[in-house]
């Protein structure tokens, strides 16, 4: 069952948290209809919240959820799809070519909402998909374009580590540095764990044997790749592990 975010009960911490990781995402990336949701072992969707959608996408949300219930139903976003795919964030363009599209009857559900594009972010836990996000835009609103496609895949380490947490705290503790550091290099993640733990660059430097730049280097496509701007917002992010 998909809940309002504004509805989620007070006594569920997992859509609690849910509710709040959507309202964030949509602050970021706007879009007509937002919805994170639980992905069950079977690869189904499970219970999750929306974000409320203008009126005449009122009935999208629940349509939605309904529709997966269905084996006729073949949404290309599905878990069941791309569940071997190993992108964080996957684009329209990215699992159907319009043209199959229009033909598909999941491409004929979204034309009677006259939504035209769609993005969908993925959260795992020990490799498989837990729980997804999608995001849903009407013709009337520019596509998603490549600039926010970076910040959703941005975004996508912290809602993961969050979920997680909140979902499986056993396999979040044993995976942590996992979840967060699977983007980086392994030199990158050396480099990540002594910035966390509050090594200077110089420190860095020499403990790790490199010059300074490419230390500094380094340190940019860690911010870059884990979404965050400075070394504090780094240490929350790896918490008291790093």
């Amino acid at each position: 069952m998909l809940t309002p975010v504004d509805l989620t009960p007070p006594g569920d911490g997992l859509l609690q948290l849910m509710a709040s990781a959507l309202r964030v995402v949509v602050t970021v990336v706007p879009a007509a209809v937002a919805i994170f949701y639980v992905v069950t072992r079977r690869l189904r969707v499970g219970d999750g919240v929306f974000t409320p959608p203008p009126p005449a996408l009122a009935q999208l949300p629940d349509e939605w959820a309904e529709r997966h219930r269905s084996p006729d139903f073949v949404d290309p976003f599905a878990a069941s799809r791309v569940a071997d795919v190993s992108a964080p964030v996957l684009h329209l363009d990215d699992v159907l070519p319009r043209e199959a599209l229009a033909d598909s009857s999941y491409g004929r559900f979204l034309a009677r909402y006259g939504v035209d594009d769609q993005l969908a972010l993925y959260v795992r836990a020990s490799g498989a998909i837990v729980g997804a996000i999608t995001l849903m835009r009407t013709a009337e609103a520019p596509a998603f374009d490549p600039r926010e496609r970076l910040l959703l895949r941005r975004l996508q380490p912290l809602v993961e580590h969050v979920y997680v947490e909140a979902r499986e705290p056993a396999v979040a503790s044993d995976r942590h540095e996992a979840l967060l550091l699977a983007s980086l290099t392994p030199r990158e993640a050396e480099v990540a764990q002594l910035v966390a733990g509050g090594s200077t660059n110089a420190e860095i430097s020499r403990a790790l044997y490199m010059s300074l730049p490419t230390v500094k280097t380094h340190v940019t496509q860690i911010y870059a790749k884990l979404g965050v701007r400075n070394r504090t917002q780094l240490a929350i992010l790896l918490g008291p592990r790093a």
